[in-house]
């Protein structure tokens, strides 16, 4: 049983108007992002299903990948983090040479997000 089956047993048959059958979809819209950009994007794609974020850019070579800042919100009380570091919007730089998987949490469940970086569409 994951935590999100586990949180949904423990909250009953309704929370807050919920059916129990998508509290598990409403857990993990609380736990994605409202909005999600790096520096210098040029478009994104933002999957909920997979959780999955593709940001791409136009100008192969130019932009410098290993330090590049997300601009992003949550719903408050949650949680950014990647590699266990708490992650701060306009603020944390990381290296999007190979794919980011960001976690975001509210203190009893996870979510994670992939993010990939498309350098020259």
């Amino acid at each position: 049983m994951t935590a999100k089956q586990k949180l949904c047993n423990i909250l009953g048959d309704r929370v807050n108007g919920w059916k129990k059958n998508n509290c598990e979809d409403k857990i993990t819209e609380l736990l994605s992002f409202n909005s999600f950009n790096l520096n210098y994007q040029t478009s994104i794609n933002i999957d909920e299903n997979t959780q999955q974020i593709n940001v791409f850019y136009e100008l192969p070579g130019l932009i410098d990948v290993t330090n590049l800042v997300a601009i992003f919100t949550v719903d408050l009380g949650n949680i950014v983090s990647v590699n266990n570091i708490e992650q701060l919007s306009e603020v944390t730089q990381n290296d999007f040479t190979n794919p980011v998987i960001y976690t975001i949490s509210n203190g009893i469940i996870k979510t994670y997000w992939t993010v990939i970086f498309h350098n020259g569409i």
